[in-house]
């Protein structure tokens, strides 16, 4: 998929644009976000990943509420950089590389979740199925999504963004061995979330 320039400084964010770009998101989202702080469960310590982060201000603030183990996987060299610098946390663990093949081990998280990423998967049965191996048995995966016909509206696939609709990731999720536990209008027409867990 080729992103356009315009929607690069969000695929991949690079430098100081890159870095405003994140921030913009931050502050957009922050019901999103919210809705992600209130899912995870801390009756155990859990262990979490973000995947594609950003920043990394949500992994951040996570981390140092509680003392659970988190972790972030971000493709864009710089954001990973600047995550190490600004958030040396003992819990939080950052690290460069791509949802569709990861170095984690198998059932290693309880939760997944990403925020306003899968329009830049290039093959989400691909990804279903990474996640489905390093997420624990009885876990959970939260993905967090723009509406399909606002980004229809705005042409979004003239950009380089790929515009799923949700029963295709659906589809795609049972395929890879989830089942939706639940699926939510966070932002009324505007953003949803499907929650997953393993069949």
């Amino acid at each position: 998929m080729t992103i356009s320039k315009l929607t690069r400084p969000f695929a991949k964010p690079t430098g100081y644009i890159g870095l405003i770009s994140t921030f913009m998101m931050s502050h957009l989202t922050h019901r999103e976000r919210s809705f992600i702080v209130d899912m995870i469960d801390y009756s155990k310590p859990p262990s979490v990943l973000e995947v594609v982060f950003g920043n990394g201000s949500l992994l951040a603030q996570l981390a140092n509420s509680n003392h659970a183990n988190f972790y972030g996987l971000e493709y864009a060299p710089d954001m990973v950089t600047h995550a190490k610098r600004m958030y040396p946390l003992p819990n939080l663990n950052i690290s460069l590389g791509d949802i569709h093949q990861t170095d984690f081990l198998s059932e290693q998280f309880d939760m997944i979740y990403s925020i306003n990423t899968l329009y830049f998967w290039s093959d989400p049965f691909i990804v279903f199925k990474e996640l489905a191996r390093i997420l624990d048995r009885n876990g959970t995966v939260i993905l967090i999504y723009l509406d399909e016909q606002y980004l229809s509206f705005m042409h979004a696939d003239k950009f380089g963004l790929s515009i799923y609709r949700t029963r295709d990731l659906i589809r795609f999720a049972q395929k890879a061995g989830f089942y939706v536990c639940s699926y939510n209008e966070i932002k009324k027409h505007f953003s949803y979330s499907l929650v997953l867990k393993k069949k």
